[in-house]
């Protein structure tokens, strides 16, 4: 299991705080795939582009596609979160149609686990 938390830029993208389980066989673009523990609406992908994104799993021009709330940019496909170290999260802002540096936003595997990083629903 893997924790979303943090201070985000205006208090965006609060609905995808929380605690994120691995989807038991999921495969997106090469990786695993993460819906949101108590809201399967809310996912996290890896994307073609070799970025990390949360959004909405219905939006299909989101889900495993280049689109979402958050982004975290990595230059290593073989990793997933929370083992990007020091890369910065991003969030998407709507009013001036960019992308807003969250750095206090932390992606971390849960501390009660130490399966954490394979745990599985």
């Amino acid at each position: 299991m893997r924790t979303m938390c943090g201070h985000r830029p205006g208090g965006r993208a609060q609905e995808y705080l929380g605690e994120y389980k691995r989807v038991s066989g999921s495969n997106i673009n090469g990786q695993p795939f993460f819906t949101k523990a108590g809201d399967t609406q809310r996912g996290l992908w890896h994307a073609l582009d070799g970025n990390w994104f949360a959004g909405l799993i219905a939006m299909q021009d989101q889900f495993g596609h280049a689109r979402g709330a958050l982004r975290i940019r990595t230059h290593d496909a073989t990793r997933v979160p929370p083992e990007l170290g020091d890369a910065t999260w991003e969030v998407w802002d709507d009013a001036e149609d960019s992308w807003i540096a969250a750095p206090q936003l932390r992606h971390a595997a849960a501390a009660d686990s130490p399966q954490a990083a394979h745990d599985e629903i």
